[in-house]
């Protein structure tokens, strides 16, 4: 298991400054790349690319590329949104494979009552895009992960709801989840239902922790990081992800995760 940051810790500067501020004050072993405007565009050139998997080499770091998640959605009732958010996703895996990175971190998505008025036909079209997208994973041996999310219309938000994606797309090998912590506890669910079912426990390869309810938290708040490392300790008792990634925008709960942790990685 590598610990590691989510490049959202600098958001206001580019990756490559993100890279050096990050390895200036830890010995981080893997990075989540936050793939957002303007501090990461999908259009780079490849020269930009080349310069990040070069400097990931030189340090030792495996990667991971989080997709854009804010008006991304694959199972959306206007067509041009899913499209968009498909072409997006499938960039994304075309990254990770040129930066050598593990995985593609993606959100499955949200229904709306419009969406839900048509759910038969847009979950059929969901699982064709997502079968679409894992047949490219495994072109390219990447894994790709779905994010959990704790708005009430996300469709990968409680115990249940990983079960059922579990169920359709563990055919696989390039299937995963992206486990996040604060966003499993503000939905009102705990670890332990997830850390114990085998099938998805195995499935887990990447964990965000991080203050509740998200990276965008800048307060430390004592109660959120109790409940996150308690929860976070019991689910690492049947649970063995790849990558742990300490999720947040500021330096201070970064450093107060990771003394917490017994992660060494400050210098």
């Amino acid at each position: 298991m590598k610990m590691g940051v989510s490049s959202i810790l600098c958001f206001e500067r580019t990756i490559e400054e993100c890279f050096k501020f990050a390895t200036d004050f830890i010995n981080i072993e893997h990075l989540d790349i936050f793939c957002c405007p303007p501090h990461c565009d999908l259009n780079a050139g490849d020269r930009s690319w080349l310069c990040i998997k070069e400097k990931l080499i030189d340090f030792g770091v495996s990667s991971s590329i989080k997709a854009p998640s804010f008006v991304e959605n694959l199972i959306s009732i206007n067509r041009d949104i899913r499209e968009l958010t498909f072409n997006e996703y499938a960039e994304c895996i075309k990254i990770a494979s040129k930066i050598e990175a593990d995985a593609v971190i993606i959100k499955a998505g949200m229904m709306f009552y419009p969406e839900k008025r048509f759910s038969v036909f847009l979950k059929k079209d969901f699982i064709e895009k997502m079968s679409k997208l894992l047949d490219y994973a495994k072109e390219h041996e990447v894994f790709l992960l779905l994010e959990n999310y704790y708005y009430p219309y996300e469709i990968l938000r409680e115990p249940r709801d990983f079960e059922e994606m579990n169920k359709l797309f563990c055919y696989s090998d390039f299937f995963g989840f992206a486990l996040n912590i604060p966003h499993l506890l503000e939905s009102g669910f705990s670890v332990e239902f997830l850390s114990k079912k085998r099938t998805i426990a195995d499935r887990i390869i990447q964990v965000y922790v991080g203050l509740r309810p998200s990276p965008w938290e800048l307060h430390n708040n004592p109660k959120s990081e109790v409940e996150i490392l308690t929860e976070t300790k019991k689910l690492l008792k049947y649970v063995s992800p790849r990558f742990v990634v300490i999720a947040t925008r500021s330096l201070n709960v970064l450093k107060k995760f990771a003394e917490k942790f017994g992660w060494s990685g400050f210098r």
